[in-house]
């Protein structure tokens, strides 16, 4: 679902590097405003000056339909020479926008300005807006998801051509750091263009009317028109895009081309047959937002999807960390013990969030932010398991709590930790158990 409006924000990005060859294309034009770049980009590129009042479609953007189709057709000939195939051209769609990335922010902090717009991305902090607006913690997450792939399929489709004694935590920790530090760059990049523009307009950068998508396309293009040789710069920038966003496309396709490679019915084809029909029905899919209220549909699809990955993310963690080998846990266990150790962690997260977006204002209990979360954590892993014991009465389902938090840690790291952690027949005592929960994802070479 996601590559089939992703491969149209490709075709959209191809569109507007080719008009930028044209004659009325404002990039390059003198006296550009971010208004006037980013409303030609929604009218001109996109489709929306045909759109009524009602948002409804009325037209096909001819040249968006063809593009998406080279889009597919690029991505197509990323994934059909096989695996080996794409890696080699992953070093180039993904190690040249890092190049270039450098190259736009030594140009963006050259320019007059450039640090006001620093100033506001990494100089003000504002920690009100993580209580007044909820929506930022999954945003934030979403986004995240986003970027690295999380429950897209992605991750564990390439994992899948690695062996099994593959150190999957570290290169867990490389991508996602790789990516973090990617975002976190190309924010000064962006940000030192909007200090450049709001000192060319002579106003505050809070002031400038840019957010989401007209971030990119009503900021870069703008600042870097207004150069010498501006309209190259352009170009380039769009070029880059391109490269990231069809790295992506064919990232994106791979996790489904993976799984439907492994299925007895489609085994027997080829993958470049199997990248070609999905690239075709995808292609199919994609045509709705090849129309002139292409971005509304976008708009409505991308943020429902948001939710979906966060519900499929937990579903995943939930099914490898609890539900993998749950019948030999309650064999061995009981459903008592079993069912109370969810509860005591699962009752953690539900009770920390009614706490933290529940109430008026969090500083009627503590003043800075690392002493709520102390607070939640004690209370929230302690209490749902000396509830349990409460309820249960007897040390026998008390000693499975412990035997089971052991067994779910699955790393033998008691013997690793004082004495006192421990009961004499080695299983931790209840009050290290809120601990263990945490301590056990330490050590990871069980996985």
């Amino acid at each position: 679902m996601v590559v089939t409006y992703y491969s149209v924000l490709i075709a959209w990005v191809i569109n507007a590097f080719f008009d930028s060859f044209g004659s009325d294309d404002p990039w390059a034009t003198e006296g550009t405003t971010g208004e006037n770049a980013t409303k030609y980009f929604l009218e001109e590129i996109i489709g929306t000056k045909t759109l009524g009042p009602d948002g409804r479609p009325t037209r096909m953007v001819g040249a968006n339909v063809g593009y998406s189709a080279l889009a597919w057709f690029l991505i197509w000939a990323c994934l059909a020479g096989g695996t080996k195939w794409t890696g080699r051209i992953t070093y180039f769609t993904m190690g040249l926008p890092i190049i270039l990335l450098f190259v736009f922010l030594g140009k963006a902090i050259s320019l007059e300005g450039s640090e006001d717009g620093i100033k506001e991305y990494i100089g003000r902090w504002d920690m009100e807006v993580l209580t007044d607006r909820p929506d930022c913690w999954s945003t934030a997450v979403s986004q995240i998801f986003f970027s690295i792939g999380v429950t897209f399929g992605i991750m564990t489709a390439f994992g899948s051509y690695n062996q099994r004694n593959e150190p999957a935590v570290k290169h867990a920790f490389v991508i996602a750091i790789a990516n973090s530090m990617f975002s976190f760059i190309s924010g000064f990049a962006v940000f030192a263009s909007l200090g450049y523009l709001a000192n060319q307009q002579g106003v505050a950068v809070k002031e400038l009317p840019f957010a989401g998508f007209s971030l990119v396309f009503g900021t870069w293009p703008v600042v870097f028109g207004t150069l010498p040789g501006g309209e190259h710069w352009v170009r380039l920038l769009f070029f880059d895009l391109f490269l990231l966003g069809i790295d992506s496309g064919f990232g994106l396709l791979e996790g489904g081309l993976t799984a439907a490679a492994d299925t007895v019915v489609l085994s027997k084809f080829s993958k470049a047959q199997l990248a070609a029909m999905m690239s075709f029905i995808g292609f199919l899919f994609s045509l709705i937002y090849c129309t002139d209220a292409g971005l509304n549909f976008l708009d409505v699809v991308d943020f429902y999807i948001n939710f979906v990955m966060l519900f499929v993310g937990f579903l995943e963690t939930f099914a490898a960390g609890w539900i993998y080998h749950l019948e030999k846990q309650l064999q061995e266990f009981g459903a008592p013990a079993v069912f109370a150790y969810f509860a005591s962690n699962f009752g953690s997260v539900i009770v920390a969030c009614g706490l933290w977006f529940g109430l008026e204002d969090v500083r009627f209990f503590c003043a800075e932010l690392p002493c709520v979360i102390v607070c939640l954590l004690v209370l929230c892993q302690c209490s749902p398991v000396l509830l349990f014991s409460i309820i249960c009465q007897t040390e026998c389902c008390l000693g499975r709590i412990r035997s089971l938090g052991s067994h779910l840690g699955g790393l033998h790291c008691r013997y690793r930790l004082p004495s006192s952690a421990t009961d004499g027949r080695g299983t931790w005592k209840v009050e290290w158990l809120p601990c263990h929960c945490h301590v056990r994802d330490c050590f990871p070479q069980r996985l």
